[in-house]
């Protein structure tokens, strides 16, 4: 209809066999001066046996899909949005052939939806649409299906969660653009994290990759230089692969900002030190090698350079510091210097431990200099005396070390 009708707060069972040419359970449409609504639905098919449904959620443009519960046995699809429409926060499962969400059309919103698909289809799937954004979902999928496939369209994905089994992480195709970036993409055995193809152009930036045969493959008659700071893990064939790749991604033999191996579009490959894989916990530690390894034209929400991956590792307080080397200096002091700041502007102290010989540990404040410069003085020892040390810093409420995970000595 076209009479900003509102579809909300409903619990709907369907049991069907069959059905006679397409179906829907909800069927909305509107113009740009009317916004149909779609929310708070809890929506439940079970199918019996013969044909599937093709949606349960069917809507043209201008409307919000948002908050419903989706169970779904045996579907083709869950929702199907054209375009000026917002997807957001809906919890949808079970076992989908074609598609989980379909967005068409122009300058759609699809976010913070948790899809759990059993089945072969797509998580995210577009055709012919520009301006689309797909951001902060978590895709669950034992079955085959990838999690996106974007086809001769623009659109953005990131910050977006996908744990595959068999199925590719993400698929560009047939002249589509964009941007891909802060994707965490986890496989079983899926053939590619990414994969570009017919002319499509595509940056792929700050995503971690683990678990797929391939990384990213990109196809082009022009070479791609926007596929940097990337990590990579647990890869069984090649990291990059395809014609538009640019001279020596992927060849392991630079340095990042960080000091970390990496290639000369400062792409990693290490373990990204998720938190707890197993309990679908993906974010990361604060050892990670993803921590600030992002592009440096971007930040964090904490302000510090981005980190890798859909979830950022929150830091409260920066630090750097040269390590002391040995010295045959037995009057001292041996002065320890490091910057200390907060990126939210906190107030930082700092504190220096020591021990020496293997001894207990003894705490130095450290005294404020200027331009975030902390010092403390460890008095001279005899030779031969092993000194070991490390810098706690502070704004009161968060504490870091360095190096990090100093507990106990």
């Amino acid at each position: 209809d076209e009479r900003n009708s509102d579809i909300s707060h409903n619990t709907i069972i369907v049991s069907s066999y069959t059905h006679n040419g397409t179906n829907h359970i909800i069927k909305s449409a509107s113009t740009s001066s009317h916004i149909n609504s779609i929310n708070n639905n809890v929506i439940t098919y079970d199918f019996q046996g013969y044909h599937r449904f093709q949606w349960v959620i069917n809507t043209s443009h201008y409307t919000n899909v948002k908050n419903n519960t989706i169970n779904g046995d045996e579907l083709e699809s869950a929702i199907y949005a054209g375009g000026y429409c917002a997807v957001e926060n809906n919890t949808i499962t079970g076992d989908y052939s074609s598609h989980v969400l379909y967005v068409g059309g122009d300058s759609s919103v699809v976010k913070d939806n948790l899809v759990t698909n059993s089945g072969g289809g797509y998580g995210y799937y577009t055709n012919y649409g520009s301006g689309q954004e797909i951001k902060n979902n978590v895709f669950y999928h034992s079955g085959s299906g990838p999690m996106a496939y974007v086809h001769n369209s623009n659109a953005n994905l990131h910050h977006n969660l996908f744990e595959g089994n068999s199925g590719r992480g993400i698929n560009y195709t047939y002249q589509s653009s964009g941007q891909i970036y802060n994707n965490t993409l986890v496989s079983n055995t899926g053939d590619y994290g990414i994969y570009q193809s017919n002319q499509t152009v595509a940056s792929v930036y700050n995503n971690i990759f683990q678990g797929f045969d391939n990384g990213v493959y990109v196809e082009n008659t022009i070479a791609n230089y926007n596929l940097n700071n990337n990590l990579f893990w647990d890869i069984d064939e090649n990291v990059f692969s395809g014609t538009a790749l640019p001279p020596l991604a992927g060849q392991m033999i630079a340095e990042n900002p960080n000091g970390l191996t990496a290639d000369i579009y400062n792409n990693l490959y290490f373990d990204p030190l998720f938190v707890h894989p197993d309990t679908n916990n993906y974010s990361i530690q604060a050892g990670s090698p993803a921590v600030n390894a992002g592009y440096a034209s971007t930040a964090d929400p904490d302000g510090s350079v981005s980190d890798i991956g859909a979830y950022y590792y929150h830091i409260y307080v920066t630090m750097a510091h040269t390590a002391l080397g040995n010295t045959n200096d037995v009057t001292g002091p041996y002065r320890v210097k490091a910057k200390l700041s907060s990126p939210a502007g906190a107030t930082i102290t700092g504190s220096v431990y020591y021990a020496v010989d293997g001894g207990s540990y003894a705490e130095l404040p450290m005294t404020a200099a200027s331009n975030d410069t902390f010092y403390a003085d460890i008095p001279g020892q005899a030779l031969n005396t092993t000194i070991e040390y490390y810098i706690s810093g502070t704004d009161g409420d968060n504490t870091s070390t360095l190096p990090y995970n100093i507990s106990g000595g």
